[in-house]
């Protein structure tokens, strides 16, 4: 199985598909490299972090979109819904942790226990991805007005020359804009 983007919502899962033509796809591999480096940035300049040399034209390119688009804060609920999982698609609650003990060990992969405490702090920073459907939406057109209406330098997260760089964020508006008519209110993003 490739890289996608899947759409976690109150009661259903989506991939990000084209709605029109699954086999035209939309893997969101552009959705994550833009947002995975938006939050990094986000991140640095809100926690005041030493900036990574090698990471410095990433900080460059968004100090550079912030004074063209005048603000990221519509980004807000987009940095937000990232969730990264470890691979393990398992909704769990408070009562799963002997589940989870047993699915992942007790000791995690970096040498740090698995305690019940940092599994609570687990399942309510996975609760706490889930945004609002519309502000999602509404950072998505946020972007993509600016990448159609400024002209900014490709970097490795910025391609808007590969045909399928600007249809990934567009086709992810219409799963959601889909998901919201079938009453969904919040949502989360993973990839795997």
């Amino acid at each position: 199985m490739g890289f996608g983007l899947i759409i976690e919502a109150d009661g259903e899962t989506l991939q990000n598909k084209h709605p029109d033509d699954a086999l035209r796809g939309s893997s969101g591999k552009a959705v994550f490299n833009f947002l995975s480096s938006l939050s990094y940035y986000d991140t640095c300049k809100n926690d005041n972090l030493m900036l990574d040399n090698e990471l410095m034209d990433t900080h460059t390119w968004f100090e550079i979109f912030e004074e063209k688009a005048t603000s990221i804060s519509e980004c807000r609920a987009l940095i937000d819904c990232l969730w990264g999982d470890g691979g393990d698609f398992t909704r769990y609650s408070e009562s799963d942790y002997d589940l989870f003990i047993q699915r992942h060990g007790a000791i995690r992969s970096d040498g740090v226990e698995n305690t019940r405490e940092s599994f609570l702090e687990f399942i309510q920073k996975s609760q706490q991805a889930f945004q609002p459907i519309e502000d999602i939406i509404t950072g998505l057109r946020f972007l993509l007005n600016n990448f159609k209406h400024h002209s900014f330098e490709p970097i490795y997260f910025y391609q808007p020359e590969e045909p399928s760089y600007i249809e990934d964020f567009e086709v992810l508006i219409l799963n959601l804009e889909f998901l919201e008519k079938r009453g969904n209110k919040r949502v989360r993003l993973t990839f795997s």
